[in-house]
């Protein structure tokens, strides 16, 4: 999902042709408001009917994408007309798909960025295939962000304090900023790194200085009013509910800004 722009991203239903069915085998849709790119999911690898037209441009670059590794495979160019069927290589239950429409002039990437839990990210090579990068114990988050590098949280295994952000620089593997306790998320936004942490959310510069964005606690200017709208599950009024108290206006601004295998049978495609 971070391979494509996300902050203008909207959903949009009316990307697929029909019925988007029910329950485990609902289809989901979004795009970019400006029209640069669609996407299209399937979780158990129902073919996908999309309207073309919905993407910018006078060709639609496609793309499947594989959820469960990371890796994506490229279908063609296509004229950018009318509807089109993509049926996924496989189905059924966990084998989720999505379909990626761009606007060929664009030239994105490939779309997908993979992980795992074993202390690695996949990042893509120029030549579409993933490598596995050691980064440390208990990775959780990545995002591209300064110099179009990764950034990846790295919480680790030790008491709180020892979780750090790191960056890959191609094979290399560095600590860009130190001293957070477990951060988990993470964002690159007004060209700032900004990744959620136990107590506070942080703000992270090009040299890897952080500024608390914002604390998380419990104030008295929380407690909420007589009501329905904030009730624990019993139904009772809530005694307390947390807040983020901004640092400064700028960080208030910058918070509302911020409000992821190749295979050889590739499924099939038709008008």
């Amino acid at each position: 999902m971070e391979s494509r722009p996300f902050l203008t991203r909207v959903p949009d239903p009316s990307v697929i042709v029909g019925d988007t069915l029910a329950a485990d085998e609902h289809l989901q849709a979004t795009r970019d408001a400006d029209g640069s790119y669609a996407m299209v999911y399937s979780p158990s690898g129902r073919p996908l009917k999309v309207r073309m037209d919905k993407v910018t441009g006078q060709k639609v670059k496609v793309w499947w994408f594989n959820p469960r590794t990371g890796d994506s495979t490229a279908l063609g160019e296509f004229a950018n007309a009318g509807e089109r069927e993509f049926t996924p290589a496989t189905r059924g239950e966990g084998n989720d798909w999505a379909v990626v429409l761009d606007d060929a002039s664009k030239n994105f990437s490939s779309p997908g960025l993979a992980k795992d839990t074993s202390g690695s990210v996949r990042p893509e090579t120029s030549a579409g295939r993933f490598k596995t990068i050691q980064v440390g114990t208990r990775p959780e988050s990545v995002t591209k962000g300064f110099g179009g590098h990764y950034y990846v949280t790295v919480m680790g295994d030790q008491p709180p304090g020892d979780a750090v952000i790191k960056v890959i620089k191609g094979e290399q593997v560095e600590v860009f900023a130190t001293g957070m306790d477990e951060p988990k998320g993470i964002a690159f936004v007004g060209g700032f790194l900004v990744t959620t942490d136990l107590k506070r959310v942080w703000k992270i510069d090009a040299q890897g200085n952080k500024t608390v964005l914002a604390n998380y606690g419990f104030t008295s200017s929380s407690r909420p009013r007589a009501g329905p709208s904030v009730r624990r599950r019993t139904g009772r009024v809530a005694d307390t509910v947390p807040s983020f108290s901004p640092v400064s206006k700028s960080a208030t601004s910058l918070a509302a800004l911020t409000g992821n295998r190749s295979s050889s049978a590739l499924g099939s495609v038709s008008s």
